[in-house]
Parts: C-alpha cells; structure tokens; sequence
C-alpha cells in the first residue's frame, strides 16, 4: 500500500497521514507539490538578512536539552536571528531565558555553555552583576558614577523559555505562543527520556549551502532509495511517508506496513546487533525524523536519539550542531567499553583541527565512499547550492506524495508566511513572495 492511502498498519491503526491542522496553522501535503521560492531565495545575501529578521527573530529555536541544565548555574547561549540569548537555571531551580546583553552598554554577557561561577552573571566589560534571575545586583562604583541609577529598573530583558520531549527551546519575544508551536506535534514527540541516556561530545559542521538547501534534503524522500542506496537501502519514495503536524514535519518508514521509525535495512542490521535499545523507546513505532520548524532535526531509533540544530551563516553557508544520546550504561559497561569525548571526534574523518569543526573539504577520500549517509548528504547538498550561482537553474516538477517531494512545498509555504509583507499577521496559507 502506497503511504498515504487509507488503511491500517497492522496493530488496526490508521496509517493515513494527520493533516496537522491544530496548534500553529500550517500547510496540508499538497497532491501535486510545485517549487514556491525563488532562486534568490538561496542566494541572496539580502534575502537571507530578511530570513534573520522577519522569521529567525520571530521563531522558537532549539537551545538543547534540559538535562544539560539541570544544575542552578547551568547555562547555554543561541543566536536566534539577531538575538542573542541565554538560557540558565535559577537557583530556585527554574529554568529562564534572557537577552544575552548587559543593561549597561550592551556587552554579550555570557559565551558558550557551562556554569557561572558564585551564581552571578557578571560583565566582562564593566563588572555590571545580575543574580540569576536577572535582577541587577551590583555596578562598581555606583554611587560616584551612578548616584541616581534604580537598579530594580534595569534587569536583563527576559527572553520566552520552554520545553519539548526534554528539550529547550527559545524566543526572543517573553510573550510569545509556546503551547500553539508546541500542540500540533506534542502527541507524536519520541518517547525517549533523556535521563535514560547519556550524551556525546557536539560535533559541529560548517556545510557550504544555503540554510534551507539542507533543510530541503532533511525532508526530501524521493532521494533516500538512490544517494543513500548504499548507507540506508532506501526507503523508495512510495514506501516511506511524513505526517504534516502544523509547522512541523514527522517522518515514518512504512515499509512493513506499519509506521516505524528505521528504514527496513537498517531495522534488520540492528536486530543482529548485541546493542540494547534505551528504556522506553524498544518498539520503534514512532516517528524516526522530526523537523521542527525551522531549524531543529530529531533523529530517534532504539538505541539513539540525536539532535541537530541548524543556524545559517550567510546565504550560502550553515552550520549544523549535532549532538547523539545513547542509553545509559551501567557502571561494569563503562569499565569495559570505549566512551565517546572531545578527543574522539578529532580522530573522525572530515575534522579540521584549526577551527574545530567538520568540513567537507577535510574529508580524506570521496563523500560517497565514507560510508555515511551524513557525508552523502553534505556532498550533495555543496553541488546544489554550487548549481544554484547558475541564472539558468531552474528547479523543474516536483515528485509527489508524502514520501516524495510534496514536504518541500510545505516547508517553502511555511518560509514564505513568515516574510509576508504584513508582519502583524501570520495567514494560514499564502503565496506572497517577499518583494
């Protein structure tokens, strides 16, 4: 049965596609999906400074997981657009997100990740000292330079905070709609528990291509059965399916009938493996990619879940932040088997000392003969975004079905609402093109 038909898997439940309607209004899967951006769109320094504004300044980005925050201090900063924010755990044990600037002159306050020291935030600049919830502490000097200064005017700008399936995600606006970004998607998160699982060191990528060419490769089924043929075995385009979940994307294989979260090559492989799956997530009938708009990829299966966060640099160049969760070992496992750290990475093929992270160019042979379908990926979505500089690229049809190329045509949709003109509405649907 080709995914999208009606019918049932074969535990008696619908295998048709949820139209996603409820919570953030998004776009249905289209029957016949057609290009909707243009090709500036992947080019166009200008249009990419209007993506920054209008739509990675006005959208909840991914700032890791909770359990990295667990402890009063703990802290993580992101960029959304051209905000910089900052997420840290109160000593009260509550978790806020702020603007990652001082009230003073503005100084970026926080860098990286880990934990401030005597639960204070303090300027490099001028020693300007927030307590953890942001409230204004101290300012040397104050009554010389500041005699009339009202501390309890100036705390840092709170920034909007909350969670998904263990995750954080933020937004620059303290006001903004969490339950209606979340809603659509909540009752088909993973079941994975991050306290059932340990984390690997993050292994950043810089990929020279346009932000959304990759996104658009994450999401494109038709291309699973030939560039992967080798690494995943497919699924074919009629064989695997996404569900639309308002904004949001989930990904099943339905090759055995049922939705699953593995290719069936891959499925067959880890069932010979000696390798025990993470409490909670044994079965794998449950969504194997997640997208949740716009940048943030989930990866499940039984024995990992891995998270991907996506920043575009420039119009044509991204980096992509992966972090993999695996289940917690027991102390007599960690004795006797290797364990992922920084140092490790640096031995993986593609890292390039200098700036610590992956590149493409660093890879010591062919992208198609690493035997990894990330690698695969990055190599082609370079050739795209290089064909991309051509005036004559044209992208011609799009494959339809769920399983295809329609989710390209919902991904550019959901784009291209966020840069309508009108900024104080958010349509449902539209095709206005930026101007």
């Amino acid at each position: 049965m080709a995914p999208g038909a009606a019918g049932q898997d074969h535990a008696g439940r619908s295998m048709e596609p949820s139209s996603g309607t409820s919570g953030w209004a998004g776009h249905p899967m289209p029957p016949k999906p057609a290009q909707q951006l243009p090709r500036e769109a992947y080019v166009s320094p200008e249009w990419f400074e209007r993506e920054r504004r209008l739509l990675f300044g006005r959208a909840w980005v991914c700032a890791g997981a909770a359990r990295e925050l667990e402890a009063a201090g703990n802290f993580t900063t992101v960029l959304a657009g051209d905000h910089p924010l900052m997420v840290v755990r109160g000593e009260d044990g509550v978790l806020r997100a702020f603007h990652n600037l001082c009230r003073h002159r503005g100084t970026e306050l926080l860098e990286g990740s880990g934990r401030v020291e005597r639960s204070r935030i303090v300027c490099p600049y001028h020693r300007w000292t927030y307590d953890l919830d942001g409230t204004l502490r101290a300012v040397p000097l104050r009554a010389q330079c500041f005699a009339d200064l009202d501390t309890g005017n100036h705390p840092l700008l709170p920034a909007a905070v909350a969670e998904l399936g263990g995750l954080v995600f933020v937004h620059p606006d303290p006001g903004a709609d969490f339950a209606g970004w979340r809603d659509s998607v909540e009752g088909v998160v993973w079941p994975h528990r991050f306290d059932r699982m340990s984390a690997g060191p993050e292994v950043t990528y810089e990929i020279r291509c346009n932000w959304k060419v990759f996104i658009e490769n994450a999401i494109d089924g038709y291309h699973l059965a030939y560039l992967h043929r080798r690494t995943l075995g497919g699924p074919r385009a009629d064989r695997n399916v996404w569900d639309v979940h308002g904004r949001h994307l989930v990904w099943y294989s339905t090759e055995t009938g049922r939705k699953t979260c593995l290719p069936e090559a891959i499925a067959r492989s880890a069932a010979g493996s000696s390798a025990r799956p993470i409490e909670g997530a044994e079965s794998g009938e449950y969504g194997g990619v997640f997208f949740l708009f716009p940048s943030t990829v989930v990866t499940t299966s039984p024995g990992e879940l891995s998270v991907s966060r996506l920043q575009g640099t420039a119009a044509d160049t991204c980096r992509l932040s992966v972090r993999v969760w695996q289940r917690k070992r027991a102390g007599w496992e960690r004795w006797l088997g290797e364990q992922d750290s920084e140092e490790d990475i640096k031995d993986m093929p593609g890292y390039d000392a200098a700036s610590g992270v992956f590149r493409l160019a660093h890879l010591p042979g062919h992208p198609l003969e690493t035997g990894d379908f990330h690698w695969e990926d990055v190599w082609v979505c370079e050739k795209l975004q290089r064909s991309l500089r051509s005036p004559n690229h044209r992208v011609g049809r799009l494959a339809a079905g769920p399983g295809a190329e329609a989710p390209l045509e919902v991904f550019q949709r959901n784009v291209l609402d966020f840069l309508t003109p009108d900024q104080s509405q958010m349509p449902a649907a539209a095709d206005a093109r930026p101007p």
